[in-house]
């Protein structure tokens, strides 16, 4: 039986190393470029661990490609993912087929059937999107989302892309996503990397607000 203890992401990618390879050393485990605290981030972070520890990232990339693409193509398949009323042993036995069907590697493969014996299924579409974004970060991109309370014209898009990009080590390069959110009221949030600033008027005041209660 192939099962998680909890959620910890390095005993999942032990257990994914050990599986694959008897004759590995599994003393250290390869960390992820990014650390995911998510659930699905978790697992996400599990398969990149192992895979790179097998040397088949480019693989489990690939596999993480197509998968991402019957998702959006079959809206059956993230359908059959987040069903919760099919019992877990028929998901994890038809969501094994799927994987033996498409010639997934065997880390991605035991990857879902890990999910399938926990009962975290519902997580799949998630677990791609991070494993996405840790390939994406893997290639020197650092993902950026900067959210607004108004949209930013394009003078003011290009002077902030320069600010974001000088403080990227050399080589990296920006993907610069932008949201907006008019109950931030002014200013803005920055969420680079692992790193998150707030830069928003609703948190000054929210800020003020406790000052002035401990004051009281």
């Amino acid at each position: 039986s192939f099962q998680i203890l909890g959620h910890s992401p390095f005993v999942m990618s032990f257990q994914l190393v050990r599986h694959f390879s008897r004759t590995a050393s599994t003393s250290k485990v390869v960390k992820a470029p990014l650390q995911l605290f998510s659930k699905e981030g978790k697992y996400a972070t599990a398969l990149f661990s192992a895979a790179s520890k097998l040397n088949v990232l480019d693989k489990v990339e690939h596999d993480t490609k197509r998968l991402d693409d019957l998702i959006k193509s079959d809206k059956r398949l993230p359908e059959f993912f987040e069903n919760p009323i099919l019992k877990r042993a028929k998901k994890a036995e038809a969501c094994g087929k799927l994987m033996e069907a498409l010639k997934f590697s065997e880390p991605f493969k035991k990857t879902f059937d890990i999910l399938a014996e926990n009962g975290q299924l519902k997580l799949a579409t998630s677990v791609v999107k991070s494993m996405q974004t840790l390939f994406s970060v893997h290639h020197g991109n650092v993902g950026c989302v900067v959210t607004t309370a108004k949209a930013l014209d394009n003078n003011a898009v290009q002077e902030l892309k320069m600010v974001l990009e000088s403080f990227l080590e050399p080589g990296k390069v920006l993907q610069l996503q932008l949201k907006v959110n008019s109950s931030l009221i002014a200013g803005m949030t920055v969420n680079i990397g692992d790193r998150f600033v707030d830069l928003s008027m609703v948190n000054k005041i929210s800020t003020y607000e406790k000052m002035l209660s401990n004051a009281a």
